[in-house]
């Protein structure tokens, strides 16, 4: 049952990838790149993303952008989240 939500959030998240700007979908990459590093399971993984498309997308309605409220620290935004995670 696990699997089948993972596959149907993995889905979701690429349809939500497509439906954002190139900035953005950048960011949300380096973001889940660097998630790889820090261990964070798969299912946790595919959440964080969920909920970093939707920031994306909410600041789109606003016209606004991640890049605009992340600034330059994308290490630390990482970090911050990673913090913030029920961990490995």
């Amino acid at each position: 049952m696990l699997e089948s939500i993972l596959t149907k959030l993995k889905s979701e998240n690429q349809i939500g990838l497509i439906n954002i700007n190139d900035q953005d979908r950048l960011i949300i990459k380096k973001v889940m790149r660097s998630l790889s590093f820090f261990r964070v399971n798969s299912f946790d993984s595919q959440i964080i993303q969920r909920d970093l498309i939707g920031m994306a997308q909410e600041l789109q309605i606003r016209n606004s952008s991640l890049s605009e409220n992340i600034g330059d620290d994308l290490k630390g935004f990482t970090s911050s989240i990673v913090e913030g995670s029920n961990g490995p």
